[in-house]
């Protein structure tokens, strides 16, 4: 089976083939220059095939881009697709839209997340996350559950480690009171939530139980900021999984998440709001 491209792969691709339009080329007349077949072409295109520097270099004098700017910005994404990531370890473990999300969390500069009905995976605690993704795949074996659940932990080093992200999460009233676990279970989970506030790259707030309609119906979702050259993309959960989006659909998210921010407690109330929940246990 053909190893699915990751997106920075297909962001390369794009940006190569949006510099061979404009250049007036079609994919057999830059085979011809780059002395491979026009269905190589393509398939470099769409991130399939593996493109050496050499190439790179070679796809700038055809299309003639003199920009430094711009060719230092396609020779970086051009250096992250070979980059491997410890993501890379799971390999045939875990989807290739969560290994593109553990790399896009490596390389953002801030998360703006909404969960409605669960703590937030960057956030979550070890026992936590294992009795979540547990239920949402009861028949995975205790080795494949395991390694899930260290993907998890692994990702966290984006808000724990030693040059954190900035970490804006809005968290929904009922995932609180859903006692995931038991409440044992629940109560160092909460205690895990207080205890990241005290951070200063980590914001959460709730979404009050009695703000009805809102714009999170849709359920849970994330945005991106990426550092340059990279857009902002964002993860919408969806009936078929999660889907990465850019452009107008990111748009539609920040706004939601703008919406959203405007119903929810501020961070002080959410904060006390958390550790009443928490003494309930």
């Amino acid at each position: 089976m053909a190893r699915v491209p990751t997106i920075r792969a297909i962001w390369l691709g794009q940006e190569l083939r949006s510099l061979r339009m404009n250049a007036g080329l079609s994919a057999r007349g830059a085979g011809t220059y780059l002395s491979r077949d026009a269905t190589t072409v393509t398939r470099m295109e769409l991130g399939e095939v593996h493109i050496t520097d050499a190439m790179l270099q070679a796809f700038f004098e055809m299309c003639g881009l003199k920009d430094p700017h711009r060719r230092a910005d396609l020779e970086f994404i051009h250096k992250d697709v070979a980059q491997a990531g410890w993501w890379d370890g799971y390999r045939g473990e875990i989807a290739s839209t969560l290994m593109d999300r553990a790399w896009i969390e490596d390389r953002s500069t801030t998360i703006a997340s909404f969960e409605p009905i669960l703590a937030p995976g960057l956030l979550q605690t070890r026992e936590y996350a294992e009795i979540v993704i547990r239920a949402l795949d009861a028949d995975a074996p205790d080795e494949q559950i395991e390694r899930w659940v260290d993907v998890r932990m692994n990702r966290q080093a984006v808000v724990m480690g030693h040059r954190p992200l900035r970490f804006d999460g809005i968290i929904d009233h009922s995932a609180l009171t859903r006692r995931i676990g038991g409440a044992e279970v629940m109560a160092r989970q909460l205690d895990h939530l207080v205890m990241a506030l005290e951070r200063p790259n980590i914001q959460l707030r709730v979404l009050p139980v009695d703000v009805a309609a809102h714009a999170g119906l849709s359920g849970a979702f994330a945005v991106y900021t990426m550092v340059r050259p990279y857009p902002v993309v964002g993860f919408a959960d969806t009936s078929a999984g999660e889907l990465c989006v850019e452009g107008e659909a990111v748009d539609r998210l920040v706004r939601s998440y703008d919406r959203l921010l405007e119903a929810c407690l501020d961070v002080q109330a959410s904060r006390e709001l958390i550790i009443a929940e928490r003494n309930k246990l």
